[in-house]
């Protein structure tokens, strides 16, 4: 969330941020990182107004998912994640939202269900299939999270397997994620297909972002 709020908050007058950001526990840590690190090079890639609903986003609301500043959240979340890829430690809106939120698992995917647009474009079938190879069929959460995030209306880089997992895994955590597969599934064909199909993914989000 640091690496997010310090990327995207260039314009606004930062002594009436600090001033907002201190006086939420959540974000004292990220108010005094900021402080130090002023001379950092900073893009104005959001807008004011987004930055002062997002540093008071809380995610503990059962309808925030409903919200959609929250779905922007998601939106610049795969961006920076893909304009900056090198960052280590940059947890995954998932991640994010698992920690916040406060609530038992069975509880969020219910809210996720609840929150996903049945109206709107559903994943394609292929999209499906290629996630299957990472996502265990048990997994419900993040199936429940894959089937909310393919319905955004608010991603300028495209729903596909890249995209998808970077809200999902850190780059770390889906390299793992990669290795752990069972040799089976591993030594499919499927399996390859998928390999291929993510790396020309994070190449075409990557290219898109360099823009």
């Amino acid at each position: 969330m640091y690496d997010i709020v310090i990327e995207y908050a260039p314009q606004l007058n930062m002594e009436e941020a600090f001033t907002m950001m201190t006086k939420d526990s959540r974000w004292k840590e990220v108010a005094v990182q900021i402080k130090c690190e002023l001379n950092f090079c900073l893009k104005a890639e959001i807008a004011p107004d987004f930055f002062h609903k997002l540093i008071s986003l809380d995610l503990k609301q059962p309808d925030i998912l409903k919200s959609d500043d929250f779905k922007l959240l998601v939106k610049y979340a795969v961006n920076f994640y893909f304009l900056h890829p090198n960052i280590v430690g940059n947890q995954p809106v998932l991640t994010i939202l698992k920690k916040a939120a406060q609530t038992d698992t069975e509880t969020l995917i219910k809210r996720l269900e609840q929150a996903t647009n049945i109206e709107a474009i559903t994943p394609s079938n292929r999209l499906v299939d290629l996630l299957k190879n990472i996502l265990a069929k048990e997994d419900k959460l993040k199936w429940a999270w894959f089937r909310y995030a393919s319905t955004l209306d608010c991603q300028p880089l495209n729903w596909n397997t890249a995209t998808m997992l970077s809200t999902i895994y850190s780059e770390e955590e889906l390299d793992s994620a990669v290795v752990e597969v069972s040799s089976e599934v591993k030594d499919s064909p499927e399996f390859k297909v998928f390999l291929v199909a993510l790396e020309d993914d994070s190449n075409d989000a990557l290219q898109k972002c360099a823009k």
